[in-house]
């Protein structure tokens, strides 16, 4: 019993450490890190399917006023 509750903690924490390299602490939203990889699975289906994507990307956090 208590092995199997340190192994669920175990997972957990895995888990939300996971969560936490690919999103933002503060908003929840996809880092870069997390953008980057879907943008390359992305570009790599367009390859293979023959169509083309398409980014906007807006950096909020360096904008210059």
């Amino acid at each position: 019993m208590l092995r199997e509750g340190l192994r669920l903690g175990i997972a957990e924490r895995e888990a939300e450490n996971l969560r936490l390299a690919f999103r933002d602490r503060l908003t929840g939203l996809p880092n870069r890190s997390l953008i980057g990889d879907r943008l390359q699975q992305a570009i790599a289906e367009a390859q293979r399917e023959r169509y083309a994507v398409h980014v906007a990307f807006i950096d909020l956090e360096d904008r210059k006023s």
